[in-house]
């Protein structure tokens, strides 16, 4: 493994912990009721879109402390690690993974593949231009610049 301990710790925390029951990211703060408008994405526990069997999040799901622990520790281990393993070529930091890692989790194994983050990283070119790359583009939502995205990024570059 790539990661350690410190990005399952980093992503609860990043994410808010266990939220539950179900809420609307881009308004986080309402309870929602069936029939309300979702203005971002439906999302569970610890950044969860989609339920354990794949099915996207509905309104009035919820999840325990216990299952949001196991499902991350089992989201990395299936689709983080892979991700990590197949596009870092050169040896890195278990921090740099970490925070990698959470990048990864932020925005999901198929978006990442075509980022030209990754050939930076593995032709060495200098840390200014990884960290360029890695904040330009990376903190928006749906069209929209975020500011706690953007606190990410720089949380995951302090890893």
């Amino acid at each position: 493994m790539l990661t350690d301990h410190k990005l399952e710790e980093f992503l609860f925390i990043s994410e808010g912990g266990n939220r539950s029951p179900a809420y609307d990211d881009f308004q986080p703060w309402k309870t929602l009721e069936p029939g309300d408008e979702i203005k971002g994405t439906l999302t569970i526990g610890p950044g969860f879109t989609t339920r354990s069997d794949g099915s996207p999040v509905q309104i009035g799901d919820t999840m325990t402390d216990q299952e949001a622990y196991d499902r991350l520790r089992r989201y990395i281990a299936e689709e983080v690690e892979p991700v990590l393993e197949d596009l870092i070529h050169v040896p890195i930091a278990t921090s740099l993974a970490n925070a990698l890692g959470s990048l990864i989790y932020n925005f999901g194994a198929t978006e990442v593949y075509g980022w030209r983050l990754w050939g930076r990283i593995n032709s060495g070119e200098p840390a200014i231009n990884v960290v360029n790359e890695w904040v330009d583009g990376t903190f928006s939502s749906k069209g929209v610049p975020l500011l706690g995205l953007l606190r990410r990024r720089f949380k995951e570059l302090g890893l």
